[in-house]
């Protein structure tokens, strides 16, 4: 499978998930013989990657590889992209362990696709866009719990975005119980405005300092 670089300015150089995302391995072969390189398969038998040597990379290294003008490295289909996965995720994306498959899924999905343009079936990011829809409704549903409680096994097999998600809206969660349990409070003015304690109107409360 070919793959297209993208540019880096399309890359959040900041996001920390997003670099743990690009370490994610792929099986990937050369497609060149490179000198002095072949220290990446992790062995000292040779100086240099011959062609045809297999080797896992990073998607950062593999997207670094491959410009438009020249393509270093091609690189299978990863299990988490095979269509046995994405049956699955047609049939019951609610079910399907994507914490087991790959931490960062949908992250990594997302710049596969981006890297493979055009060479991807489109139907593979159709079923992964509304796998992620699917998912997100059972992972709003479980914002309404404690996040210690959340002990489910679609809980446990949700990937990182989704755990940031599920995060978010837990947080979110507790912010509108703690406004709707809210009681009521005298509006104090800043001690800059020299003034004392007001009312809801902004009048001098009873015994307040006038100035």
């Amino acid at each position: 499978m070919s793959w297209t670089a993208r540019p880096l300015t399309d890359v959040d150089y900041y996001d920390l998930d997003g670099i743990l995302a690009e370490q994610q391995c792929l099986p990937a072969t050369f497609q060149v013989h490179i000198p002095g390189m072949g220290y990446l398969d992790g062995t000292e038998e040779n100086e240099d990657i011959l062609e045809g040597t297999k080797i896992p990379l990073p998607v950062w290294l593999i997207d670094t590889l491959n410009t438009d003008h020249e393509m270093l490295v091609e690189t299978d289909l990863p299990k988490a992209l095979t269509e046995a996965v994405l049956r699955h995720l047609r049939a019951s994306a609610s079910k399907v362990n994507l914490q087991a498959l790959c931490p960062y899924y949908f992250m990594v999905a997302e710049k596969l696709q981006h890297m493979a343009e055009g060479t991807l079936p489109i139907t593979t990011g159709d079923t992964i866009a509304q796998a992620f829809q699917d998912r997100l409704k059972a992972v709003l549903d479980h914002t309404q719990t404690r996040l210690e409680e959340h002990t489910s096994e679609f809980v446990q097999g949700l990937d990182m975005v989704e755990r940031d998600i599920l995060k978010r809206g837990q947080d979110a969660s507790l912010q509108v119980k703690r406004w709707a349990m809210r009681t009521p409070a005298r509006i104090r003015r800043a001690p800059a405005l020299g003034m004392g304690d007001a009312d809801v109107y902004g009048r001098p409360a009873r015994g307040g300092r006038q100035g």
